[in-house]
């Protein structure tokens, strides 16, 4: 019986499509996908945290829908009233928006931060972009410092920031590395 041989120019252009339709694919995904933001805003007064505002920005191109906003302060020791149990997670949802259209903002304010004015913040963003059946969750750190003259300004922080694994006795020490 003869061996069928496939041609080298049938290879490469069945190759050729494959990597156009997944490069498509990538090329529309990654367009369409949603890119939010979150900046801190004004202050009504620039001495008390809980008077910030912060924007939170769709920079995508669909609509977002079923937008909630809400605070986690990572700094502060909640505990329930009745046992004195420790809280390990508070998130207030605060702020909800039915929907902000593409390239547009909505200005959020977080009712936690009356606390103190040094704090940790995560801001948890859930959302559902338009034309997807499934919500989608972002968090955005920030940290406050009060300045000399007693105003209050905000920061972004990573999360990979190592001061995250600050311990009550200040930061724990890295492993030492041997050289090679």
């Amino acid at each position: 019986m003869p061996k069928h041989k496939i041609p080298f120019k049938r290879i490469l252009a069945i190759f050729l499509t494959v990597f156009g339709i997944g490069g498509t694919y990538v090329t529309i995904f990654g367009f369409w996908m949603p890119r939010i933001t979150v900046q801190p805003g004004s202050a009504l007064d620039p001495q008390n945290a809980s008077s910030m505002n912060f924007n939170i920005t769709n920079q995508g191109y669909l609509t977002l829908y079923d937008v909630a906003v809400g605070c986690r302060p990572r700094n502060v020791e909640w505990r329930l009233a009745d046992t004195g149990a420790p809280v390990r997670e508070i998130i207030t949802m605060d702020n909800v928006f039915d929907q902000i259209a593409p390239m547009k903002s909505a200005t959020f304010q977080c009712q936690l931060l009356g606390i103190t004015n040094d704090l940790d913040v995560d801001f948890m963003v859930y959302y559902r972009p338009a034309f997807y059946p499934f919500s989608q969750q972002e968090s955005f750190r920030f940290t406050s410092h009060v300045s000399t003259d007693g105003q209050v300004h905000w920061f972004p922080r990573p999360d990979a920031d190592t001061r995250v694994f600050e311990g009550p006795d200040g930061p724990e020490p890295l492993p030492s590395s041997s050289p090679r």
